[in-house]
């Protein structure tokens, strides 16, 4: 099975947009509070870019079902052990905010759970595998999320 995060937050932020247009809503956050969102939006951003590029200059495949070839510790991961679907979730969150409307705050938890549930639990046993003592020292030091 491939597992492709970006393609679960690329759904979701479409499907958040379309039905922030096309669906009645109910509105909880009012201007200039949904300004909040655009915060949350470039965090997210820095948040897949940082480790992005370090996957790159390392060589490492970002697909989490492939061997990665170094741990990556610094940088966005000194805070999180999953700083990119963070920043996927981060970006939802805000783009949500900026809405203000009550549904668009499904879809940051929606992507939360499949990533949690499906993507997560197999990378971390792959890295386990490839890395043994070193990643479980790094997960007693860094947390999951933030």
């Amino acid at each position: 099975m491939k597992l492709n995060p970006p393609d679960y937050f690329m759904t979701l932020l479409i499907i958040s947009i379309i039905t922030n247009y096309a669906l009645p809503t109910i509105k909880i956050v009012y201007y200039p509070y949904n300004l909040i969102g655009i915060i949350l939006i470039t965090l997210g951003i820095y948040l897949n870019l940082d480790p992005h590029f370090k996957y790159k200059k390392l060589k490492n495949p970002i697909e989490p079902t492939e061997k990665p070839r170094t741990l990556i510790t610094n940088g966005a991961f000194r805070i999180s052990r999953n700083p990119m679907y963070l920043g996927m979730i981060s970006i939802l969150l805000g783009t949500a905010i900026i809405y203000g409307n009550l549904i668009s705050f499904a879809f940051p938890i929606i992507l939360y759970i499949m990533i949690r549930t499906i993507t997560i639990p197999v990378e971390e046993g792959i890295l386990t595998k490839e890395f043994g003592k070193k990643y479980e020292e790094y997960k007693k030091k860094v947390r999951r999320w933030i």
